[in-house]
């Protein structure tokens, strides 16, 4: 198992125990005095390099996560930054921070696209040369979705429309021309696996998912007439679908059950209870349990009938890439890669 915890303390401490070590032969030299001194000035130091690092990832709370191409973006809304680490190596690329705070986004071919929830603006990054331009909106921007050429955003239920931004020309409209709208608390999202859009919301007694091809083209995916939590992509499946995954005998079944699978719900047809999916693809499965006041997450093969991992500090969201595993939490400032 890698870990992609974050670099900065490691760096430091690895520069700190070679000047440590190169102060230390120095101290041996000139004797007593020189032994003294070296290590109150190194216990000295190495408490304000603990203390500075404690003060700057305190508030490195991994929010997002998105994979696309070579990079791995973090979004960390505590600290106002978008962290972009090599998917590789997992070293720090670059750091963008913000006026104001972070709260979704997404990444397709060149384009980043960051909501901010607190103002009337989302932004538009060009991964090229980095550049950032502030789209001005009529209302607070909650989900971006990059979609070929343009971003699809929405906000919050007191507009339910969801509006296109041409990356190109900069021009706004609406997502549908004829006033339909999704209801109160839009949704737009990317499946990261097919490249798919889908946009939608719900009133709280009619709930609606469509899937937007490349010519705009909508087609109606999911309906309900209750409320249910907002839809998110779960491996190759939408969870507002209902799959459910039965960690006791590794059976997958599609059922009609009140709410979707969501990281913080209930599994039905299992044992177990307060286990949530938060990753499923047809075969491999990604189960959160709560144990105590901290939760887990369980990888599971379903086709060789066994667990992968256990993760007995993180839970959250889970992407897999080629043949790993990247397993990010909420409330933590690093995250975990499995390699089957």
């Amino acid at each position: 198992m890698e870990s992609g915890r974050a670099t900065t303390l490691l760096r430091q401490r690895r520069k700190f125990l070679l000047s440590a070590t190169n102060d230390l032969k120095r101290a041996i030299n000139s004797g007593g005095v020189g032994l003294f001194s070296f290590f109150i000035l190194t216990f000295y130091e190495l408490c304000i390099i603990l203390k500075a690092n404690f003060k700057a990832d305190d508030k490195a709370i991994i929010d997002k996560a998105v994979i696309e191409g070579k990079y791995i973006y973090l979004l960390m809304s505590e600290r106002r930054t978008v962290e972009v680490i090599d998917a590789n190596s997992y070293a720090p690329v670059r750091s963008m921070r913000f006026l104001f705070v972070p709260v979704d986004i997404d990444v397709h071919g060149d384009t980043i696209a960051v909501a901010m929830g607190n103002s009337m603006k989302f932004a538009v990054i060009n991964i090229k040369n980095w550049s950032v331009n502030y789209a001005e909106t009529a209302e607070t921007v909650f989900k971006v979705a990059v979609y070929a050429d343009a971003v699809y955003y929405c906000g919050t239920r007191y507009d339910d429309e969801v509006y296109t931004y041409s990356i190109t020309s900069g021009n706004v409209k609406p997502l549908n021309e004829n006033s339909f709208r999704y209801g109160n608390y839009p949704i737009v999202l990317t499946d990261k696996n097919t490249g798919d859009l889908y946009v939608g919301g719900g009133s709280g007694t009619t709930n609606v998912l469509y899937k937007i091809d490349k010519s705009g083209r909508q087609t109606l995916v999911w309906s309900r007439n209750d409320y249910s939590p907002r839809p998110y992509i779960s491996g190759n499946y939408l969870s507002v679908f209902g799959y459910l995954f039965d960690t006791e005998t590794g059976y997958t079944l599609e059922a009609e059950v009140y709410a979707t699978i969501v990281p913080s719900g209930y599994l039905f047809g299992s044992r177990y209870s307060n286990i949530g999916i938060s990753y499923y693809d047809g075969r491999y499965s990604a189960c959160i349990s709560p144990k105590g006041n901290q939760s887990s997450t369980i990888l599971y093969d379903s086709e060789k009938k066994r667990n992968i991992a256990e993760y007995s500090d993180i839970a959250g969201q889970v992407v897999k890439k080629s043949n790993k595993f990247f397993v990010f939490g909420s409330g933590v400032n690093y995250f975990y890669v499995t390699s089957i």
